[in-house]
C-alpha cells in the first residue's frame, strides 16, 4: 500500500512540474507569471535532490527558448 501512495505522489509531482513549465510557456506574455514558476522552479530544484530535478532543468529550458522564440521574431 505505501508503494502505491508513493507512486502515486511521484506521479502528481511529475505532472505538477510538467504543468507549470507548460503554464509558463502559454502564459508567458502574462506579467510576472514566468518569473513566479521560475521562482518556484528554483526552490525545488536540488532540495533535496531528486529524480524530478532533472524535469525541472528540462522545463526551464522550455521555457528559455520560448523567450528565444519570441526575441527572434
Amino acid at each position: 500500500m505505501l508503494n502505491v501512495f508513493s507512486r502515486q505522489a511521484s506521479l502528481v509531482s511529475h505532472n505538477t512540474i510538467l504543468t507549470l513549465g507548460h503554464m509558463a510557456i502559454t502564459l508567458k506574455e502574462v506579467q510576472h507569471t514566468q518569473q513566479a514558476i521560475l521562482a518556484r522552479f528554483q526552490q525545488r530544484l536540488g532540495e533535496p535532490p531528486s529524480p524530478l530535478d532533472i524535469l525541472i532543468i528540462n522545463q526551464i529550458g522550455c521555457m528559455l527558448i520560448s523567450n528565444l522564440v519570441r526575441s527572434i521574431d
